[in-house]
């Protein structure tokens, strides 16, 4: 049944053209063949993960998903441009190159998430060998 929607919705497509299919967990590795096999595996873009609800669902048997897929393709790689969004001169002032760093300028991104509440007893507090400590806030 998808495949002869999904080859029609590409022969509907400009060359420069994109699809992008919400998709859950279970069928999305399903459709990566199908689309792979319509549009080419050359012409994947990304599998962008939407967040589809905020809190979890206490009326399932194993796992609360809280996110789908979004599988992207394009009709023709060589020919799609994406629009980008146009930068302000406040986001490049963010950047900077303090350790005049050769690829240019750079800005300092945080690697950790904060989640939990204060206190709560998953976090944790850690002191390094080196003697630094880490204490989550």
């Amino acid at each position: 049944m998808m495949y002869l929607r999904l080859k029609l919705a590409r022969n509907l497509l400009f060359q420069n053209g994109a699809i992008f299919i919400s998709i859950d967990d279970h069928e999305s590795h399903n459709l990566r063949h199908l689309m792979d096999e319509i549009f080419g595996a050359v012409n994947f873009i990304a599998i962008f993960v939407w967040i589809s609800k905020f809190s979890p669902s206490n009326n399932v048997k194993q796992v609360s998903s809280q996110n789908e897929n979004v599988i992207c393709y394009c009709k023709d790689i060589d020919e799609f441009k994406p629009n980008l969004l146009p930068r302000t001169e406040e986001m490049d002032a963010s950047y900077k190159n303090p350790d005049n760093d050769p690829r240019g300028k750079w800005q300092l991104v945080s690697l950790h998430a904060k989640s939990g509440q204060l206190g709560s007893k998953n976090q944790y507090n850690f002191t390094f060998p080196n003697g630094v400590k880490f204490e989550c806030e």
